[in-house]
């Protein structure tokens, strides 16, 4: 077929600009006949029929017709949260895990490999790291070749690096004390493969050649793929504002949540536009001396696989065992080294005749921008981080939705809740006044600790909350997210606790939970990504995409 067209799309970094212009003359030629009389009352009229508008878009439905939704009760719903089954065992010195999951003749294999043996340094590297390990040469062959023999036998082969904090609940405590003592709350990067029941032996065998001889040394493979990392990054800042902006608010609370940053945020967006193509080389050698580190870490295993998937993988990883060993354990680092890794220079900004605001602007060229805000929260566990939960759930249904979305034109707005790193975040998608909204994220929360929530809906909250609870899995994600329970505390003891407390929750909770967010100034950080706007001045940082 000849008939083929290329097009060509190049973005205009001044196209937010020239709209404005021509926004601002459009006004202009409306109301230059006018005497100031008449420029005076168009004026008075718009607002007036704006404050019309504004009025009936936040005006609430009675009572009389919310009732007439249906809706479950709380005494409906069953206590049970979904327990995921894990068997543990040895393969020779290796922990694995085993899911027997009907996954219909698939076999899913991670190898977790800890990264918290490495210097605070390599950690910007990991990502590149991670990206570069399933697609380049290993067992001395050329990527082209590897990965086309990968495409024959494996339905998957990625790398992603992974931590949290571990709960602080007595179950977590008694756990750090176990048999995993050395497997808990660490910083992981997972190889993982899948791969049909029948191909598992030569799946097993092109996992564990990439693992042992990842070869770094193609500088145009590499470069090629440094771009393409590079070019994902700068392409999901707009798409993607809402998680790189709360990123950035959260990124010096815990280490975690500063580790997160530097592998997936802001942080690791300008350290791959600092690095200079000139340093090619030295980049090879930077990745293959974190691969060497990383072949003395350890590893475990976890595998997802119906019984006849387990009865064929297991004899192999026993045979590849041999030559494995448990996770050693992680060098002891500063937290502040973490916390160091994710500052970004910035400038200030000061002009007069603007608002001087208190938190730090990412400028982009997008029509749109995000708006993010972290409070200190409760931890998992306890009740007042239930009454947290409900409180998020309700204001992203309900007040954010009504204030940010309906009335201030966003795509979307939300709140939400991390009891493990004890976080309260607020959010925003696609807000064309960022600014505004911060302001609004602190008046919500000033109305909902005055508000009387009634029974009607407080049935809503906690039916809703349940929900995300207990969504059904797959037997992949099953396998997956039991893992990572295990490496991070969470007991279904206390997820089962925490769903319990849910259903019995009162209004009083959720008014209590706002109270002290409200009272909690301590730690609370807000960061916009926008274009440059020109009523603001403070804190502002140029981001290169």
């Amino acid at each position: 077929n000849k008939h083929r067209s290329c097009v060509t799309v190049v973005p205009d970094k001044t196209y937010t600009e020239k709209l404005d212009k021509t926004e601002q003359k459009n006004i202009s030629s409306i109301t230059s006949g006018m005497s100031k009389a008449e420029k005076k009352g168009f004026i008075q009229k718009t607002r007036t029929n704006q404050n019309v508008l504004q009025k009936a878009m936040l005006e609430p439905e009675s009572l009389e017709k919310r009732t007439l939704i249906p809706h479950l009760y709380s005494s409906q719903l069953k206590t049970c949260v979904g327990n995921i089954h894990t068997d543990q065992t040895k393969v020779g010195d290796v922990p694995l895990f085993i899911h027997n999951q009907a996954t219909n003749g698939i076999v899913y294999l991670t190898v977790a490999i800890p990264v918290d043996v490495l210097d605070p340094g390599d950690y910007q590297y990991l990502t590149l790291y991670s990206t570069m390990l399933t697609n380049t040469g290993f067992a001395g062959k050329p990527w082209a070749q590897t990965e086309s023999e990968a495409a024959r036998v494996l339905g998957g082969l990625g790398a992603k690096t992974f931590t949290a904090s571990m709960l602080e609940t007595e179950n977590a405590k008694k756990l750090k004390k176990g048999k995993n003592k050395n497997l808990l709350g660490r910083d992981w990067l997972f190889v993982n493969i899948k791969c049909l029941q029948e191909k598992t032996e030569p799946a097993l065998e092109i996992l564990f050649d990439c693992l042992d001889s990842a070869d770094f040394s193609d500088t145009t493979r590499l470069k090629d793929m440094f771009i393409t990392l590079r070019n994902s990054f700068d392409n999901a800042v707009v798409p993607g504002g809402s998680q790189f902006a709360l990123s950035r608010t959260c990124c010096t609370t815990t280490r975690p949540k500063a580790i997160n940053e530097i592998w997936n945020g802001l942080s690791q967006l300008m350290f791959l536009h600092n690095v200079s193509f000139k340093n090619l080389n030295n980049i090879a050698k930077r990745l293959q001396s974190i691969q060497k580190k990383l072949h003395s870490a350890g590893m475990i295993f976890n595998i997802t696989a119906d019984e006849t998937g387990l009865k064929t993988a297991k004899p192999l990883l026993e045979k590849i065992a041999k030559q494995r060993k448990a996770p050693v354990a992680s060098k002891t680092i500063s937290d502040c080294e973490f916390y160091d890794l994710t500052a970004i220079p910035s400038q200030i900004e000061r002009k007069k005749n603007r608002i001087k605001v208190p938190y730090t602007r990412y400028i982009v060229p997008a029509q749109v921008g995000f708006a993010a805000s972290a409070k200190t929260a409760s931890p998992y566990g306890s009740k007042e981080s239930v009454g947290e939960t409900l409180l998020a759930h309700w204001l992203s249904n309900g007040a954010l939705y009504e204030r940010i979305r309906t009335v201030g034109g966003a795509y979307g707005a939300g709140a939400g809740v991390d009891g493990i790193e004890k976080i309260f975040m607020f959010y925003t998608y696609r807000d064309p006044d960022p600014d505004k909204s911060i302001v609004v994220f602190e008046d919500v929360i000033k109305e909902v600790a005055k508000l009387q929530i009634d029974k009607t809906e407080l049935e809503r909250l906690i039916t809703g909350s349940y929900s995300k609870l207990v969504q059904p899995k797959s037997p992949a994600v099953n396998g997956a997210t039991g893992f990572i329970r295990i490496l991070y505390g969470i007991t279904d003891e206390d997820r089962e606790k925490n769903l319990k407390s849910i259903l019995v929750s009162t209004s009083d909770d959720i008014k209590a939970a706002a109270k002290r967010l409200m009272d909690n100034d301590k730690g609370i950080k807000s960061v916009i990504i926008s274009n440059k706007k020109n009523r603001y001045t403070g804190k502002i940082i140029s981001l290169p995409v």
